[in-house]
């Protein structure tokens, strides 16, 4: 199947519910922007607070956390075929911003259980 903007965005969002923790987000109160690159590339945010998560297609005004990485890797994460920490150590995911955020996003979305 070739891999669109749309249907990236649809199994993103669907696999990010899926993956969000939202009983570990109690202290958490952050934008994360996703710039998804590639075939099927796309951007959107996801705004975290009060044990919630908000998905919005686009940029976000002002984010806490920046990852970027292919699309396809990303959906990868999602359904757990390929680990964040193989992810980030392979240079295909990059992550920006503010760090101690973006470590405690490891608790928030558990990527590969969904």
């Amino acid at each position: 199947m070739t891999l669109t903007s749309q249907n990236t965005l649809e199994r993103a969002f669907r696999g990010l519910e899926c993956v969000f923790q939202p009983e570990n987000t109690a202290n958490v109160d952050a934008i994360v922007q996703f710039e998804l690159t590639g075939e099927g590339g796309v951007e959107f945010f996801a705004a975290l607070r009060n044990q919630a998560m908000h998905l919005e297609i686009g940029h976000a005004p002002s984010s806490k956390v920046k990852m970027s990485m292919p699309a396809e890797d990303f959906l990868a994460m999602l359904d757990g075929t390929l680990s964040t920490t193989d992810a980030f150590t392979s240079g295909k995911l990059k992550v920006g911003g503010n760090l101690i955020y973006a470590m405690k996003l490891a608790t928030v979305f558990k990527f590969g259980a969904g």
